[in-house]
């Protein structure tokens, strides 16, 4: 099995947002909202409201939204979330709870959740047995493995590109359209 990609997007502080690119990910793939919408099946109306609503702030390039490996991967946790009829602020809550658990993501293999705890394992003999000890159990439980399968099989977006710095002024357009001639 894969093993599920990280969560940085899970982490990050919604204020912060996501504007700038580091120099160490310039180069890391990012997906369109076309190939996210596809991957994902969300709509690109739900996209923008929860870039609006700060529940994921992607980078964004030319009024374009660019989203990381992690950050589609969170997308597909979140519809995930949503096609079982977690409300958005039940997922809002599950966010800050899943920043509380940053060293375990890279070695969760699947969450538990009932809407207002969080639970990641690994092991799916420990899964059964933390269900078998709830008397109500009422856990949705949710492959991160099939999420990150799901995410492997989408095509791989070319690395982003960085653009040229724009010109000013008409004049410094104009004699750069020259010198690319």
């Amino acid at each position: 099995m894969t093993s599920p990609v990280q969560f940085p997007a899970l982490h990050q502080d919604p204020s912060e947002g996501a504007q700038g690119v580091q120099e160490d990910d310039a180069y890391e793939p990012r997906y369109t909202t076309a190939e996210v919408v596809r991957i994902t099946t969300l709509t690109p109306r739900q996209l923008q409201w929860w870039d609006e609503t700060h529940l994921l702030r992607p980078h964004q390039e030319n009024h374009k939204r660019l989203y990381t490996r992690a950050e589609a991967f969170t997308l597909l946790l979140y519809r995930e979330l949503r096609a079982r009829c977690f409300t958005l602020s039940e997922v809002r809550q599950m966010q800050r709870q899943l920043r509380q658990h940053t060293p375990l993501m890279s070695a969760a293999r699947w969450l538990l959740t009932d809407g207002s705890r969080v639970v990641l394992l690994n092991e799916g003999s420990v899964v059964l047995t933390f269900l078998e000890q709830r008397r109500i159990p009422a856990f949705h439980l949710i492959s991160l493995d099939a999420l990150a399968q799901k995410l492997d099989a989408a095509p791989v977006p070319l690395p982003a590109k960085r653009e040229p710095a724009r010109a000013r002024t008409l004049r410094q357009y104009v004699e750069r359209l020259r010198r690319e001639a």
